[in-house]
Protein backbone atom coordinates (compact mmCIF):
# COMPACT_ATOMS: atom_id res chain seq x y z
CA UNK A 1 0.00 0.00 0.00
CA UNK A 2 1.53 3.61 -0.64
CA UNK A 3 2.27 5.97 2.08
CA UNK A 4 -0.24 9.01 2.12
CA UNK A 5 0.96 12.16 4.22
CA UNK A 6 -1.59 14.79 5.18
CA UNK A 7 -1.67 18.55 4.00
CA UNK A 8 -2.26 21.66 5.79
CA UNK A 9 -3.21 24.51 3.36
CA UNK A 10 -2.44 27.99 4.86
CA UNK A 11 -2.02 31.54 3.40
CA UNK A 12 0.91 32.78 2.77
CA UNK A 13 -0.23 36.14 4.68
CA UNK A 14 0.61 33.68 7.76
CA UNK A 15 4.34 34.12 7.27
CA UNK A 16 5.66 37.61 7.48
CA UNK A 17 7.60 39.31 4.24
CA UNK A 18 10.68 38.96 5.44
CA UNK A 19 10.79 35.14 6.52
CA UNK A 20 9.18 34.41 2.80
CA UNK A 21 11.59 36.28 1.27
CA UNK A 22 14.61 33.27 2.50
CA UNK A 23 11.90 30.53 3.49
CA UNK A 24 13.75 28.52 0.74
CA UNK A 25 17.00 29.36 1.62
CA UNK A 26 17.06 28.33 5.56
CA UNK A 27 19.34 26.02 5.78
CA UNK A 28 17.46 22.35 7.12
CA UNK A 29 14.27 23.81 6.10
CA UNK A 30 12.64 21.90 3.06
CA UNK A 31 10.37 24.16 1.08
CA UNK A 32 10.39 24.65 -2.42
CA UNK A 33 8.69 27.63 -4.28
CA UNK A 34 5.52 27.47 -5.96
CA UNK A 35 3.86 29.21 -8.62
CA UNK A 36 1.96 31.04 -5.95
CA UNK A 37 3.81 29.84 -2.21
CA UNK A 38 5.68 27.12 -0.92
CA UNK A 39 5.20 23.47 -0.43
CA UNK A 40 7.20 22.89 3.19
CA UNK A 41 7.96 19.10 4.79
CA UNK A 42 7.15 19.26 8.05
CA UNK A 43 9.80 17.12 10.12
CA UNK A 44 9.03 14.53 12.91
CA UNK A 45 8.76 16.27 16.18
CA UNK A 46 10.91 13.75 17.72
CA UNK A 47 13.81 14.18 14.99
CA UNK A 48 16.53 16.79 16.63
CA UNK A 49 17.53 19.33 15.75
CA UNK A 50 15.33 21.21 13.44
CA UNK A 51 16.53 24.35 12.26
CA UNK A 52 13.28 25.88 12.19
CA UNK A 53 13.39 26.37 16.02
CA UNK A 54 15.27 29.34 15.90
CA UNK A 55 12.71 31.53 14.35
CA UNK A 56 9.37 31.42 16.71
CA UNK A 57 6.80 32.27 13.68
CA UNK A 58 8.09 28.78 11.80
CA UNK A 59 8.20 27.08 14.46
CA UNK A 60 5.03 27.87 15.75
CA UNK A 61 3.60 26.82 12.32
CA UNK A 62 5.22 23.74 12.62
CA UNK A 63 4.58 22.62 16.03
CA UNK A 64 0.21 23.36 14.30
CA UNK A 65 0.74 21.15 11.48
CA UNK A 66 2.27 18.99 13.70
CA UNK A 67 -0.30 18.85 15.88
CA UNK A 68 -3.23 18.18 12.82
CA UNK A 69 -0.97 15.21 11.87
CA UNK A 70 0.32 17.09 8.87
CA UNK A 71 3.87 16.00 7.18
CA UNK A 72 3.42 18.90 4.63
CA UNK A 73 1.97 22.52 4.16
CA UNK A 74 0.91 24.41 1.58
CA UNK A 75 1.70 27.94 1.96
CA UNK A 76 -1.12 29.88 -1.24
CA UNK A 77 -1.39 33.12 -1.61
CA UNK A 78 -5.42 32.13 -2.28
CA UNK A 79 -5.79 29.91 1.21
CA UNK A 80 -7.96 31.32 4.14
CA UNK A 81 -6.16 32.92 6.77
CA UNK A 82 -6.57 31.04 10.00
CA UNK A 83 -7.34 32.52 13.23
CA UNK A 84 -4.88 30.07 15.03
CA UNK A 85 -1.96 31.54 13.82
CA UNK A 86 -0.60 35.13 12.88
CA UNK A 87 -0.89 36.72 10.11
CA UNK A 88 0.57 39.82 8.14
CA UNK A 89 -0.87 41.91 5.57
CA UNK A 90 1.19 42.13 2.18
Amino acid sequence: MPTLHDLLELSTAHLPPQLADRLSSIPGVHACSCVYGWLMWIPDPNDEPNPAQDDDVLAAIQRYAQALGCSFILFDRDAEIIDDLPHWDW
